[in-house]
């Protein structure tokens, strides 16, 4: 029987999508941008979407995958990187649908170790969990933008910082929140889809810094994982961990099948903001 949550049941009462300004289009950008040695020619997929290439203040969805080979070809991806990533079932709404919306908002796809998840280590997570490196990642795709002079507005500002991830993605997330970046008061979001794997405690403390912040998650029932009990006690209703039944792939489909409903939800930096 499909257990109905607050999560399940806010999706009758979602506005529909805007439609995005005419005049401009999305774009896929792959960035040759090194997050460390071990990852060296490695492209970070950046997506613009068409609200956002003209906006004045954009927000930021940085997204982490997990393990590749649990939901795809982990040789296509390490051949083709996020391109791959972007192409298959999961994952492919992921630019569609945020096009769709009518956010200004970029997507950041870091293109980590294909067994992120299985392996934890600083090279693996790209050194992201190390002071500044998130800082320098975002600086990094934000300037190259710039320079195009087709991508975004050259006066652009950042606004709301959202970390996605998936399954073992998780780990990267979590580090991030510990580590010392400029841009932490920015993070306003956090969105979960089975990655609790790590703990607790970092997104806790986020969570305490601010009332604003929000941690929404997605698993199936049968994770029950004491992470989220934590969460829920410690937060209360700023963590909504909401389960679903177990199906057939469930794991590798609750990108495909929620992450538009996690854009609809999106703190927005511009215009009036939904009730998050």
């Amino acid at each position: 029987m499909f257990n109905r949550t607050r999560f399940e049941q806010e999706m009758n009462s979602l506005r529909q999508y805007d439609v995005p300004p005419p005049g401009s289009s999305a774009a896929t950008y792959y960035m040759p941008i090194d997050l460390n040695a071990a990852l060296k020619g490695k492209r970070v997929g950046v997506y613009v979407p068409a609200a956002a290439a003209k906006a004045k203040i954009v927000d930021l969805i940085v997204y982490f995958h997990g393990v590749i080979g649990v939901c795809g070809d982990e040789g296509e991806y390490i051949r083709r990187g996020v391109d791959y990533l972007w192409s298959t079932a999961p994952f492919d709404k992921m630019r569609s649908e945020l096009n769709a919306s009518g956010r200004a908002a970029l997507l950041i796809a870091p293109r980590l170790d294909s067994r992120i998840g299985n392996v934890v280590t600083t090279a693996v997570m790209g050194d992201l969990n190390l002071d500044k490196k998130f800082d320098a990642l975002v600086t990094k795709v934000i300037d190259r933008l710039k320079d195009d002079e087709h991508a975004v507005s050259k006066d652009v500002q950042l606004g709301n910082i959202i970390l996605a991830a998936h399954s073992g993605g998780g780990f990267p997330m979590y580090a991030i929140l510990k580590a010392k970046n400029d841009l932490r008061p920015k993070i306003r979001a956090c969105w979960g889809f089975e990655c609790l794997y790590p703990g607790y405690k970092n997104w806790l403390d986020w969570l305490k810094e601010n009332s604003k912040f929000r941690f929404r998650h997605v698993r199936q029932e049968c994770f029950k994982w004491d992470s989220a009990q934590a969460l829920r006690k410690g937060a209360g209703d700023r963590f909504v961990d909401s389960l679903i039944h177990k199906e057939e792939h469930a794991h590798c489909n609750l990108i495909q099948n929620y992450w538009k409903v996690m854009i609809q939800r999106m703190p927005m930096s511009a215009g009036a903001d939904v009730a998050y």
